[in-house]
């Protein structure tokens, strides 16, 4: 019999992939399979069932049972309501400065502690990136007529850096919430033929919500960039790629979806090179032709 972890709560060890770690190689295969599936989800745990959670893994319910008491666990609801994740996103940055206190600490410590936590979310990426639904992504982008990008407050700082970086690559990309206040006229525009990736991090607004329902209606392909695998919003989409936010400081970070947005990017490139080899020379040459961009000793060589 092996000898498995004798602390019944998550919180005793750290966050759960450091649990799994630990006993993963005490597990079977199908208890290897099980566990997948609980990394997978860890964010939306409290969203499934363990049947359903033994169904997504391929595995029984007797393998899902044995698989929580190894973690230590009575049974699955006994899991679910001790397992927390270890940080809180989304709040306002009001209440995460009163919940927060400066510590022992230094400012450089805080700072090793900040990019320690970008480098977890970065690394631990994989845990919410299915493979269909990446390669269903680049796809969409690839075949879309026209790609509309929307995403407000702290979103749109991600939106705005899809909509430079896609623009090397597609002729037509725009941003449906422009700042001419447009929005309205830019979604009569759309066409069953275009894709929307749809911006959509905390704080979110009200109006994400009607823009996804008017694309909906014109049956448009939609892209969902956000932290969150489970949402009301991602239940109207396409394709949800979930980024973690989670930050040391009182803001969330966004790291993994700029990440995210430059590897669909490159990925477009790779795939469809002849459009966006003449895209990009066609900017080149406008370059050119304007004398626009500042140009140093060192680029000239």
């Amino acid at each position: 019999m092996p000898d498995y972890p004798d602390n019944n709560s998550v919180e005793a060890i750290g966050e759960l992939q450091d649990l799994i770690r630990q006993i993963h190689p005490m597990l079977s295969p199908a208890e290897r399979k099980f566990v997948k599936v609980l990394l997978r989800y860890q964010h939306n745990l409290a969203s499934y069932s363990a049947t359903e959670l033994a169904k997504l893994a391929g595995v029984s319910k007797s393998t899902a049972a044995r698989c929580f008491r190894h973690l230590g666990f009575t049974d699955f609801n006994h899991f679910r309501s001790t397992f927390r994740p270890a940080m809180v996103t989304g709040k306002s940055p009001l209440t995460h400065l009163e919940n927060t206190a400066p510590g022992v600490e230094n400012t450089y410590d805080r700072l090793v502690a900040h990019v320690e936590t970008d480098k977890h979310n970065l690394d631990n990426a994989l845990d919410n990136v299915f493979a269909d639904n990446l390669a269903n992504a680049v796809k969409l982008l690839g075949g879309a007529r026209r790609i509309w990008i929307t995403g407000f407050r702290n979103s749109y700082i991600s939106a705005y850096y899809a909509l430079s970086i896609f623009s090397n690559i597609c002729r037509d990309v725009r941003l449906v919430n422009d700042s001419a206040g447009r929005f309205v006229d830019n979604l009569a525009d759309l066409h069953e033929d275009d894709v929307m990736l749809v911006v959509d991090f905390p704080r979110r607004v009200n109006m994400l919500d009607k823009i996804v329902k008017v694309a909906r209606s014109k049956n448009i392909k939609i892209i969902c960039l956000c932290e969150s695998l489970i949402s009301s919003l991602n239940a109207q989409v396409d394709v949800v790629l979930a980024c973690n936010t989670a930050s040391r400081t009182i803001f969330d970070s966004y790291s993994v979806s700029i990440s995210m947005i430059n590897f669909l990017a490159g990925e477009l490139a790779l795939q469809h090179p002849q459009k966006a080899r003449e895209r990009m020379k066609e900017i080149e040459k406008i370059h050119q032709m304007t004398g626009d961009l500042f140009i140093s000793n060192d680029e000239q060589v």
